[in-house]
């Protein structure tokens, strides 16, 4: 992102926050990462230098965050640095059901923080979740909504609360505790549309999803024969 606006540019920058490094991973079929220091954009909400942006979105956004339930919700993110997610592996199967079934699954979610035990504890509040992460590292199994091939597991690992399942993101988990304080940003996404159009192709070739979604398998088909790079 670029700006003339000397004033708003610096208040962007002060906002970004933590960009995980396994975003970096580009043999994966999709990862995104969102960094937005909640500490620094409340602290930049108050800040007189909104009124002297050029753009009149920049005072306007100030001020309704003020004036709204928002800085009470910030407050509560106890220090969010960021988050992100990476699915490395995802096959999907027809069944006798309406929603296919998820045969291979390897994926990682992390929430960073300046307080991860903190945070973790305010998200078993917020939403009523029947388990705790220990703050000690300890990991635990916990059961997701959907069926899933593997085992999910969370853990408190460096600055982030950590939910993953499959064998690449046990690995990958492990570096968390190493990742570079120094690796900032707003957002960084990656998605492998190839992968995911043939993923897709799979699931479409199957007899059940024909008998069920013909149209749909015939577009699927018609996207499988694109060349995507």
């Amino acid at each position: 992102i670029e700006s003339p606006d000397k004033a708003w540019y610096s208040q962007l920058k002060k906002v970004r926050g933590y960009i995980p490094e396994y975003l970096n991973n580009t043999d994966s079929v999709a990862a995104f990462g969102a960094g937005i220091d909640t500490e620094e954009l409340v602290s930049v909400s108050y800040d007189p230098q909104f009124d002297d942006c050029s753009y009149n979105l920049m005072p306007e956004l100030g001020s309704s965050i003020l004036e709204s339930s928002y800085i009470a919700v910030l407050n509560n993110l106890e220090g969010m640095k960021g988050f992100a997610m990476i699915i490395n592996t995802l096959e999907l199967a027809m069944n006798d059901s309406f929603l296919p079934d998820v045969t291979k699954f390897d994926a990682m979610l992390t929430l960073s923080a300046h307080h991860p035990a903190v945070l973790s504890k305010l998200m078993s509040t917020m939403f009523d979740l029947s388990f705790e992460i220990p703050s000690d590292g300890t990991v635990i199994s916990i059961t997701p909504p959907l069926v899933l091939p593997n085992p999910v597991n969370a853990v408190i690992r460096g600055d982030h609360v950590v939910i993953y399942t499959g064998e690449q993101a046990d690995k990958m988990v492990l570096d968390l505790e190493h990742s570079s304080e120094a690796k900032k940003g707003l957002v960084k996404a990656h998605f492998d549309v190839g992968k995911i159009i043939s993923g897709l192709n799979k699931l479409s070739e199957s007899p059940k999803f024909i008998e069920r979604y013909a149209g749909l398998a015939d577009y699927i088909q018609k996207l499988n024969g694109l060349d995507f790079k």
